[in-house]
């Protein structure tokens, strides 16, 4: 079990309005065989956004670098996405819940050729809202290419 405490000053996103903000930002990590297992962060706006990890036994491409995996939706001040070096397998399930009341849970799928994959899909599996879940579908393919 390792815990990280990290200290950023970043822009952030606050009822839809960009504004500067410098604070504090703590992530807690939890290992297991080489993987993330639990994430949490929290920061001075008394915001939290808990994540569980499940993975394969397959080897992650990007396992080790520093630039992390690719992820569209995250802002700049995703330091899970982009800094952190990642886990030893491929993620297979993630659960993310924050105290804004949001609850999402994602599917992953892989096409091997080889050791490495060539292809991940992530599914959107559900989504909750306030405790409300929403009808909606998501699926985001990614194709690797190795030289």
């Amino acid at each position: 079990n390792v815990d990280l405490y990290c200290k950023v000053s970043s822009n952030k996103i606050i009822k839809g309005e960009s504004k500067d903000w410098s604070g504090t930002i703590v992530y807690e990590l939890e290992w297991k065989n080489g993987n993330l297992a639990k994430s949490k962060y929290y920061d001075d706006d008394n915001y939290y956004d808990f994540t569980d990890y499940t993975y394969d036994t397959r080897t992650n491409p990007f396992y080790s670098s520093f630039f992390g995996q690719y992820e569209p939706v995250s802002g700049v001040d995703n330091l899970m996405a982009w800094c952190f070096p990642t886990s030893k397998n491929n993620v297979l399930s993630e659960k993310a819940s924050d105290s804004d009341g949001y609850e999402e849970v994602l599917a992953y799928n892989y096409v091997y050729n080889g050791k490495y994959p060539t292809m991940q899909e992530k599914n959107l599996q559900s989504f909750t809202i306030h405790g409300v879940p929403q009808n909606w579908t998501q699926r985001e393919v990614i194709y690797y290419e190795y030289e």
